[in-house]
């Protein structure tokens, strides 16, 4: 909550964009307990196959026409920065 998907949300929000798929990936919005990355980042689906899984799970969910678009939304990158709270 209030962190990168958020924001990206709200820029579209802001921008009247309606038509877009989104789903906000990330650490969940409470503690996380301290490690390394690599085991954090598995544990919350954060690694290149977790959000490859994601990215299939939501378009599975979704009926795809070739007008839509997809937004996938991730604090996975804000890990690797230092930030082990990824906000």
């Amino acid at each position: 909550m209030g962190g990168f998907g958020s924001a990206v949300l709200e820029a579209l929000s802001d921008a009247g964009v309606t038509d877009v798929t989104t789903k906000v990936l990330g650490l969940p919005d409470r503690y996380i307990e301290q490690g390394p990355q690599d085991f954090l980042r598995e544990r919350y689906g954060l690694t290149a196959e977790g959000i490859y899984q994601s990215v299939k799970e939501l378009i599975g969910k979704t009926q795809v026409s070739s007008r839509e678009r997809f937004t996938l939304v991730s604090s996975a990158d804000r890990l690797s920065n230092g930030d082990e709270q990824g906000s």
